[in-house]
């Protein structure tokens, strides 16, 4: 499940796996965190060993609602192969890495 306190940005960290087993879990958890959202977000990927498609769903969830909020978010500690799939699938286009 992700830790998610309200800082300067909004961090929401990820741990261990985001994949088809837990996806809908963590959805939900984030959809709850990002309500009223009224700061930029931090995805925080440091110890996150691997993401699935469904698991790129909920960072997706995260981007939709920044955008519409008017926010921005930000991806800090992806380990390379996270990384990878990030790049491969676009979402570094509209995410910034810090």
């Amino acid at each position: 499940m992700p830790d998610i306190t309200k800082e300067e940005k909004l961090r929401i960290a990820f741990k261990g796996r985001l994949d088809a087993t837990n996806a809908a879990n963590v959805m939900n958890e984030v959809t709850e965190g990002v309500e009223n959202l009224d700061r930029d977000i931090l995805l925080d990927l440091h110890d996150l060993e691997y993401i699935s498609s469904a698991g790129l769903q909920v960072l997706l969830k995260c981007a939709k609602t920044a955008q519409v909020s008017g926010k921005k978010v930000y991806v800090a500690g992806a380990n390379p192969n996270v990384k990878e799939i990030l790049k491969i699938s676009g979402f570094l286009t509209f995410m910034q890495e810090i």
